[in-house]
């Protein structure tokens, strides 16, 4: 019969290798979707934006994120700020563009907002 510090620890040996399964699932696929995203920026950007292609996965790796998070509009609203955020910082708007589109192809992304200043040229609605 075993004694009682043998079954404890054989529990722990148990419990331990668990844990470090189920640790194991959860890097693992987070990695692989990583190197997924990596892969597919590098076929997109192709040698259009070499020098900049680090930049580009992260723009992608932030836009898988907010795919997680959000759904509906609020989705497309915080595609829409990444974006312009990325934009800002000198990326292109076409190599942008063609990674929203690989990744939420059914989407319909709006077009750029233009403000029509013929709209406002009428009576003052405010008062």
């Amino acid at each position: 019969m075993r004694t009682e510090e043998q079954r404890a620890r054989k529990y722990k040996k148990k419990l331990r290798v668990r844990v470090d399964e189920q640790q194991k699932k959860l890097f693992g696929l987070s990695i692989y979707e990583q190197i997924k995203i990596e892969r597919d920026v590098k076929a997109l950007v192709g040698k259009e934006a070499r020098e900049k292609i680090m930049f580009y996965m992260v723009f992608a790796k932030e836009f898988n994120k907010l795919r997680k998070k959000y759904t509906g509009e609020n989705f497309i609203r915080e595609a829409e700020i990444l974006q312009k955020k990325w934009l800002m910082r000198g990326l292109d708007l076409e190599l942008l563009n063609k990674i929203k589109k690989h990744y939420m192809p059914h989407v319909a992304w709006p077009g750029p907002f233009r403000l029509d200043i013929s709209k406002l040229d009428g009576p003052d609605y405010l008062s």
